[in-house]
């Protein structure tokens, strides 16, 4: 039950934002030091790409990019990361709900030396483009 009001809230909010709304929080609170790739873009090349969650646990259990391997936000490891991804050229693409974990989780990736990393910008609309799973 608590998934379920979990996964209620978090569509409520997706969809309460527009598209200003989500601009405005992006320019406060990203300095878009990854760039961002769109849904639709992402969708042409999804299969040459490796799709990252930043968001929590929970909130990838409830939904997620099918596809998407989830590294999380708090408890994101570099080191295994680097362990388990050694060619630092392959399209790296990472998404959280809003973009701003994302992009943190992104910074890190670069400063490890990768170097061809995306933001999936407007998440909160894949499920019109890309295959999403859904456990609730």
């Amino acid at each position: 039950m608590k998934k379920f009001f979990f996964a209620l809230a978090l569509f409520t909010l997706q969809f309460s934002l527009g598209q200003k709304e989500l601009d405005l929080i992006l320019t406060k609170y990203n300095n878009k030091s990854i760039p961002y790739i769109s849904v639709e873009t992402l969708a042409t090349s999804i299969s040459e790409t490796l799709l990252l969650d930043s968001r929590e646990e929970e909130e990838y259990e409830i939904s997620h990019i099918k596809g998407a391997v989830h590294v999380g936000y708090k408890q994101f490891n570099i080191a295994d990361f680097i362990k388990n991804t050694p060619r630092k050229t392959d399209m790296i693409v990472i998404y959280c709900s809003l973009g701003v974990r994302s992009e943190i989780i992104g910074e890190k990736i670069k400063a490890a030396g990768y170097t061809n990393i995306k933001n999936l910008y407007a998440v909160s609309y894949t499920h019109l483009t890309l295959p999403t799973i859904y456990s609730v």
